[in-house]
């Protein structure tokens, strides 16, 4: 005889297989600076950062859907520690010579794309508003609460959650899917370049068990791509 359909079900990478969509979903429709701007807008107030608003507010609402809410199912519903999903040390000397090797990487990847038009009018922060060292400082913090939050939903939420059951392999590939279709929209070398990022920084949480040495690597590559745009 055939298992019931539900027989192998696990109710903790059920939930967050099923939590997945919602929340991209909602962050997709809700959380994007094209809804500040078609929605939110018109409450700013004029000042030196007001132009800066519209990616504030896509930080917060990553910061909120991507971090917030899943930290709370893991402290509230499964009763867990969040070093297990990555908030923790882990192999430090491999993370930091990660880093260290990566920085010319970071450069290039940041600089390339930076000459091409579609990705001057995405990352556009620091062409529409004024580049000062506040203005950037303060960009650059948010930026971070940014990556912060993606990199534990990708690789801490999604790939250390579901590896229990699926595995280290299996699990990497499954985060590489949602990772790839939430760049949908942006330029397209991106989007195809979303798929290595997800496997290179899985890869790399799975090694250091740390989501340190990702967030680092990522937040310099957006930070770095704003502002070579920024400058040119």
């Amino acid at each position: 005889m055939s298992k019931p359909l539900l027989a192998d079900s696990h109710p903790k990478a059920t939930t967050i297989l099923l939590l997945t969509p919602v929340l991209l979903t909602v962050y997709s429709y809700f959380g994007l600076p094209e809804f500040y701007d078609a929605h939110l807008i018109k409450y700013s107030q004029p000042s030196l950062l007001s132009g800066f608003y519209r990616d504030y507010y896509n930080f917060l609402a990553a910061f909120f859907l991507f971090l917030l809410i899943p930290g709370l199912l893991i402290k509230l519903g499964f009763h867990e520690k969040f070093k297990g999903y990555g908030f923790r040390a882990g192999d430090y000397k491999f993370g930091l010579k990660a880093i260290a090797f990566s920085l010319p990487v970071v450069l290039i990847t940041a600089w390339l794309p930076s000459r091409q038009l579609d990705f001057q009018q995405e990352y556009s922060a620091f062409v529409n508003n004024p580049l000062t060292l506040k203005t950037f400082v303060i960009y650059a913090t948010a930026f971070f609460l940014y990556y912060l939050a993606f990199e534990f939903f990708f690789r801490g939420f999604l790939l250390q959650g579901l590896k229990p059951v699926f595995g280290s392999f299996y699990s990497l590939l499954i985060q590489t899917i949602p990772c790839c279709l939430v760049h949908l929209g942006k330029p397209l070398n991106e989007v195809l370049a979303a798929i290595a990022a997800s496997l290179i920084f899985g890869y790399l949480a799975l090694r250091t068990e740390s989501l340190w040495y990702g967030i680092v690597i990522h937040w310099l590559i957006g930070i770095f791509l704003v502002l070579f745009i920024g400058l040119s």
